[in-house]
């Protein structure tokens, strides 16, 4: 693959994520529309600090000890902005 094919893959790929994104927004209204953004931020975030924590300090976590991480922040984020019951909302409840 050369660089003008590869070039406009990730176009493609970046204009099909945020179509998808913005579809999945959508079907989210005040409150929840703002939880819908924040985890949209934190997922990527946590994920960016473990790749940095193996490139820069050896480390390795598992899939499940991040997806354990990403919850744990999400219920400090939503007690900080307020939230009655975390737990509740990350389950769906």
């Amino acid at each position: 693959m050369n660089a003008t094919s590869a070039t406009k893959l990730l176009r493609q790929s970046i204009i099909s994520c945020a179509a998808a994104l913005t579809r999945e927004r959508s079907a989210y209204h005040g409150t929840a529309c703002k939880g819908f953004d924040s985890l949209f931020t934190l997922v990527p975030w946590q994920i960016w600090k473990e790749r940095n924590a193996g490139c820069f300090r050896d480390a390795a976590s598992s899939v499940m000890d991040i997806l354990l991480i990403i919850k744990t922040e999400a219920e400090r984020w939503m007690l900080a902005a307020g939230a009655r019951n975390p737990e509740g909302l990350l389950s769906g409840e």
